[in-house]
């Protein structure tokens, strides 16, 4: 009897993995892991009609895990955001070596210092030569990110981006 149920077991495993794999593929995740080279990414994405969006983020950050799961669950941001950057993200747990936007070799600690991050997450955009546009930290709703792409997409740094009823968080433009 016992080993009639673990050949039960076993092919109901199997029917579920063949099920399963046959079924509607999953959308591949929105901020994928850096190759480590974000000039040839930026390159990438302007060969694309893109610009490069990086997410700096920690292994177990609370808001960073937060950020991606309300863009999941957006199809407007998600669709927004694959139409106009290809996004990547740069866990700096370890302190791995990166080239930057503009093809010089670094650390990804000193690499968020040189750009201000204040914490995790942060939000690196960039334009097409490599120059840093706007950079965010903090956590967003998905409508606050649609706010947040609209006025990086405007361009217009005179007045801070404000997250409705909450004060500025901490921000850089060029």
């Amino acid at each position: 009897m016992k080993t009639f149920r673990i050949a039960c077991a076993g092919w109901m495993a199997l029917i579920t993995l063949v099920v399963t794999s046959h079924g509607a593929a999953a959308a591949p995740a929105l901020f994928v892991p850096t190759s480590g080279n974000l000039q040839a990414e930026r390159q990438q994405a302007s060969a694309d009609g893109r610009r490069l969006l990086v997410l700096f983020s920690l292994a177990d950050c609370g808001p960073c895990e937060r950020l991606e799961k309300a863009i999941e669950r957006s199809p407007e941001l998600k669709r927004r955001l694959r139409a106009s950057y290809k996004t990547v993200r740069l866990n700096l747990a370890g302190d791995p070596a990166v080239t930057d936007t503009l093809g010089a070799r670094t650390s990804a600690v000193k690499l968020a210092a040189s750009v201000h991050a204040a914490g995790t997450p942060t939000l690196l955009f960039f334009d097409n030569d490599g120059r840093l546009q706007f950079r965010y930290s903090g956590p967003l709703s998905a409508d606050e990110f649609l706010a947040l792409l609209a006025y990086v997409q405007r361009g217009d740094y005179t007045q801070p981006f404000l997250k409705e009823g909450r004060p500025a968080p901490r921000q850089r433009s060029p």
